[in-house]
C-alpha cells in the first residue's frame, strides 16, 4: 500500500500516518463516544494495511534525534544541544478509506495528525496538522509536508511504497523563530521479542530502503537522500549500516562524501545501535575528524522492516549530518 505524496499545511504526521497506516483495532478508538478528534484516546498502530476510516491511531519511535538550532537572519547559524528522546505520530483518519486495488495507489483521507517530540527537561513539542494536502511534486518516495498557521514547520518523509509497518522522516519545527528544532525518527509497530512473529532466531538478512538527512555545513543546510542498506546477522546479533548514491533532494546534485560506508552495530532485543558512522569523506581524507552514532528498531512480524536515526558531527567546526532511514527485509538466509 502506498500513500499519495503531498505537502500539507503542517501535515507532517498526515503523510507519515498513512505510511504507518494502521489502526490498532480499526474503527473508533475504544471508549470514545461522539466524533473522534486528535485529543481522543488512540489505539496502537499495527500496520499500514490495517488502517480504517474514522479511526485514531498512534505510532511511537523508541528514540528520535533532535537538535536545537539558532537562527540568524533567517538562516540556521549554529546547531546546539543534541537530544535522544522519543516521539510519536497520532493519526486521525477521515470517512473514506478506499479498498486496496491491485496496481492502484490508494489515497487516504485524514481528519488530522499530530507530531509530538519529547525534549530534555520534561518538555515536548506538539504540532497539529490540517486536513487538506497540497501536492508539490515527487521526490521518489520522499516528500515534504508543511506549514502550521502560526509558524512554518516542515517534514520530509518516506511515502511508504514498500513499508507496511513503519515510516520515517525528518522535521524542522519553528521556522521563522529565533530557535528551531530539527530532527528525525522512524515510527511503527515494533517486532515482538517472543512468541508469534517474533525476532528471527538466526540467519542473515538485508534491509533495502532510503535515508534522508540534513547536512549543516558552513552556515548552510541542505537536505540529502540516499539509498540505504542495513545488513543484519541474527546469529551474531550484529548490524551494519551503509548508504550510497547520496544526492540533494532538490536538484539531485551528488554528494559522494556523505555516503556512509560500512558502520557496524549490535542487535539487542528488537532494537539495534552503532556507536560510529563512517563517512566516505573521512575515508578519502583521513585527517577529517568525524564522530557519530545510529540506532533504531525492527518493525512488523518477523522483523519485516527496520528503520531508525543517524547523526554525524565534527565538533571542531559544528558540521552536522543527521536524519533517519528505513527499509524492507529481503529473504532471511542461513549461511
Amino acid at each position: 500500500m502506498r500513500l499519495k505524496t503531498a505537502l500539507l499545511p503542517l501535515t507532517m504526521p498526515m503523510l507519515l500516518a498513512a505510511c504507518l497506516g494502521g489502526g490498532g483495532s480499526g474503527g473508533s478508538s475504544s471508549g470514545q463516544s461522539g466524533p473522534l478528534t486528535l485529543n481522543s484516546t488512540p489505539t496502537d498502530f499495527t500496520s499500514f494495511e490495517a488502517i480504517t476510516a474514522n479511526s485514531l491511531v498512534e505510532a511511537s519511535a523508541p528514540t528520535s534525534v533532535n537538535y536545537a538550532a539558532d537562527v540568524v537572519g533567517g538562516n540556521v547559524d549554529r546547531l546546539g544541544e543534541l537530544s535522544f528522546l522519543g516521539s510519536a505520530l497520532r493519526i486521525l483518519t477521515g470517512d473514506e478509506i478506499p479498498p486496496e486495488v491491485e496496481g492502484d495507489d490508494p489515497e487516504f483521507e485524514f481528519g488530522g495528525l499530530r507530531l509530538t517530540v519529547n525534549l530534555p527537561g520534561d518538555t515536548t513539542i506538539a504540532r497539529d496538522f490540517t486536513e487538506e494536502p497540497t501536492e508539490v511534486g515527487d521526490y521518489g518516495r520522499l516528500e515534504i509536508v508543511g506549514e502550521s498557521e502560526a509558524v512554518t514547520d516542515r517534514l520530509y518523509l518516506n511515502e511508504g511504497e514498500d513499508l507496511d509497518y513503519m515510516a520515517f522522516g525528518v522535521w524542522e519545527i519553528g521556522l521563522g523563530e529565533e530557535t528551531i528544532d530539527m530532527g528525525g525518527a522512524a515510527w511503527g509497530a515494533l517486532t515482538p521479542t517472543a512468541g508469534d512473529n517474533a525476532m528471527p532466531a538466526g540467519g542473515v538478512a538485508s534491509y533495502s530502503g532510503e535515508l534522508i538527512g540534513y547536512n549543516f555545513q558552513g552556515g548552510a543546510t541542505t537536505v540529502y537522500i540516499a539509498d540505504s542498506t542495513l545488513g543484519a546477522n541474527f546469529d551474531a546479533d550484529t548490524v551494519s549500516l551503509t548508504a550510497s548514491n547520496t544526492r540533494a533532494l532538490i536538484g539531485g546534485a551528488g554528494a559522494a562524501g556523505l555516503d556512509i560506508v560500512a558502520s557496524p552495530g549490535t542487535i539487542s532485543g528488537n532494537g539495534f545501535s552503532g556507536n560510529a558512522i563512517n563517512l566516505q569523506a573521512a575515508v578519502d581524507n583521513p585527517g577529517l575528524d568525524f564522530s557519530g552514532s545510529y540506532g533504531g528498531a525492527f518493525y512488523g512480524p518477523d522483523a519485516a522492516e527496520a528503520g531508525g536515526w543517524f547523526e554525524v558531527r565534527n565538533d571542531g567546526n559544528n558540521d552536522r549530518y543527521f536524519g533517519s532511514f528505513g527499509g524492507a527485509r529481503g529473504e532471511v538466509v542461513f549461511p
